[in-house]
C-alpha cells in the first residue's frame, strides 16, 4: 500500500511540475472561482484553511478572498511532539512563520478558533479519490481524514472537484 501511494505521489508530482506556469495559475484560478460560487464558502463566517506547499493549489488567493468578505480565516499549528493540532486566526500573513518541513503556521500569539467556529475547511493536496481522501506529500503528520474526523468531527466530504 505504501509503495502504491509513493509511486502514485511521484506521478502525480511530476504531472503537476511538468504545467507551465501560466496553465498552472489558470488550473487554480478555476478552482478557486468554483469555491467561490459553493454555498458552502457563501455561508460560512470563518474559514479553516491549510497553507498550500508547491505544487498544490494556491491557497493565498482564497485567503485574501476571504479577508476581502469579512470572512475569518484560522489555519492549522500542529504541535508534532504530542501529535495534536488546534486551528489559530490570523488577519495578516505576517502573523505565519516558517516550522518543520518548510510549512507555513501561525505563530503561537495568534487567538486560538473553536471547531465550532468553523463553518468550512479547505485542505490543498496532490490529488484526491472520488470520496474525498487526499494525497498529501506524504510524511507529515497530520493526514485530512485525521483532521476533518478526529478535530474537527466532521464527516468527510468533498463539495466539488
Amino acid at each position: 500500500m505504501r509503495e502504491n501511494k509513493n509511486k502514485l505521489r511521484q506521478e502525480v508530482r511530476s504531472r503537476l511540475m511538468g504545467l507551465t506556469k501560466e496553465e498552472h495559475e489558470e488550473l487554480s484560478n478555476r478552482i478557486a472561482e468554483n469555491l467561490f460560487t459553493l454555498e458552502e464558502w457563501k455561508n460560512a463566517e470563518t474559514i479553516g484553511i491549510t497553507i498550500s506547499i508547491p505544487p498544490e493549489v494556491p491557497t493565498v488567493r482564497i485567503i485574501e478572498q476571504a479577508w476581502s468578505e469579512g470572512k475569518e480565516v484560522a489555519v492549522p499549528k500542529c504541535d508534532p511532539k504530542n501529535k495534536t493540532m488546534e486551528f489559530k486566526k490570523i488577519s495578516s500573513f505576517n502573523q505565519l512563520e516558517s516550522v518543520y518541513y518548510g510549512l507555513l503556521e501561525p505563530v503561537a500569539e495568534t487567538a486560538k478558533a473553536s471547531k465550532e467556529e468553523l463553518d468550512a475547511l479547505i485542505v490543498p493536496g496532490l490529488a484526491f479519490t472520488k470520496e474525498g481522501y487526499r494525497l498529501g506529500f506524504g510524511g507529515v503528520i497530520m493526514t485530512v481524514s485525521y483532521l476533518i474526523t478526529e478535530v474537527i468531527h466532521w464527516p468527510l466530504h468533498t463539495s466539488f472537484n
